[in-house]
């Protein structure tokens, strides 16, 4: 397996477990507290779900900035509190050239998630998340480029389902953890063919008011690839009253509030994206594998005008880009580089 190919993975479980760690608290409001600016709310996803979406998980609305760290890390949660989140988002990642010769490539993608969230006490909470991405290739080259296929893929899906939990051992630890079954690929692919699953567990420390930290180990199956465990580490920072190093959909960003009230917030994030699908037995390389590998920079503008509601824009670049191409039995037929492009995307999520 190639390096980049396993911090992709990781990269997704680090989305997925610090995203759970931020899960907001409910904690009812006191008098005298200053609500601080959430962090995203996506559901754990420790496995290859939806890594290829830029997509923005649901974000509870941001409030006043605080120069603590936002009210999440509090491990205090609201008893029988029952929240739904709702998000999705589209992107267009513009034609790109094949560095290895004449062709091209680009991509459409439509992400939806929904996610569960019940607070059984004042120290434990249960989430599940359901999810689903789309992806429309239009892939156009000579087939000595793509394994003897000029279009080995058009379009493709990811589904999944990820329970999860988090454990607050006091106000400082807690314990996180979940896992997820996905099944991804062509439409016509037979079931149990595109099914993979994984889990992780890690622990998070609030070392201040303005720093977090989580750590542990994630693991998960590949279509056919052997299974991986690898670390996982991410860190919540609040470095400003309004500037946050803070864990993002692509693994790690800034997020910087343009307004006393935070209804305007200015993003910048990079990452991993990892996909893998498997194809249909009609394809020309039946119930083979096309791996689809990039490392986006997205910069990004949301507006939250009512709690719970928030709307967005991004626009960036797939600065690297790499197409794999496998039989059923998981034999490299051929590895595409793919040049830098432009991509623009919008996204929407709402919270009850």
């Amino acid at each position: 397996m190639h390096p980049h190919t396993l911090a992709g993975l990781a990269g997704t479980v680090f989305l997925a477990v610090t995203a759970l760690a931020q899960t907001p608290t409910n904690t009812p409001p006191t008098p005298t507290a200053t609500p601080s600016a959430p962090a995203p709310t996506s559901a754990p996803t420790p496995t290859l779900q939806r890594s290829a979406s830029l997509a923005t998980p649901a974000q509870a609305p941001p409030a006043p900035p605080s120069p603590d760290l936002p009210a999440q890390v509090s491990l205090s949660l609201e008893p029988s509190r029952f929240s739904v989140s709702l998000a999705s988002s589209g992107d267009f990642f513009f034609n790109a050239d094949l560095e290895s010769g004449d062709g091209s490539l680009s991509v459409n993608r439509w992400d939806t998630d929904l996610t569960l969230a019940y607070s059984l006490s004042r120290s434990v909470q249960v989430t599940l998340a359901l999810g689903s991405e789309l992806s429309f290739y239009d892939i156009r080259s000579g087939e000595e480029f793509l394994a003897g296929s000029p279009r080995p893929i058009s379009d493709a899906f990811i589904y999944n389902v990820s329970p999860g939990f988090r454990y607050a051992i006091d106000d400082t630890w807690s314990v996180i953890g979940g896992f997820t079954v996905q099944q991804s690929g062509e439409f016509d692919t037979d079931f149990d063919l595109g099914l993979t699953g994984g889990a992780f567990a890690a622990v998070r420390y609030k070392v201040s008011d303005t720093l977090a930290i989580t750590a542990g180990l994630g693991g998960n199956t590949r279509l056919e690839d052997p299974a991986i465990v690898f670390p996982i580490i991410a860190v919540e920072w609040r470095i400003t009253d309004r500037v946050r190093l803070t864990p993002r959909p692509l693994g790690i960003g800034l997020e910087a509030d343009l307004d006393a009230a935070a209804t305007l917030r200015a993003t910048v994030e990079a990452g991993v994206r990892f996909r893998e699908f498997r194809l249909a037995e009609s394809n020309p390389l039946p119930s083979g594998i096309f791996t689809d590998t990039s490392v986006p920079i997205a910069f990004g503008l949301t507006w939250t005008p009512r709690r719970q509601f928030t709307l967005g824009v991004r626009g960036g670049f797939n600065v690297f880009q790499e197409i794999e191409i496998e039989n059923s039995e998981g034999g490299t037929l051929s590895e595409i580089e793919i040049d830098p492009a432009p991509f623009v995307g919008v996204f929407a999520s709402i919270g009850f």
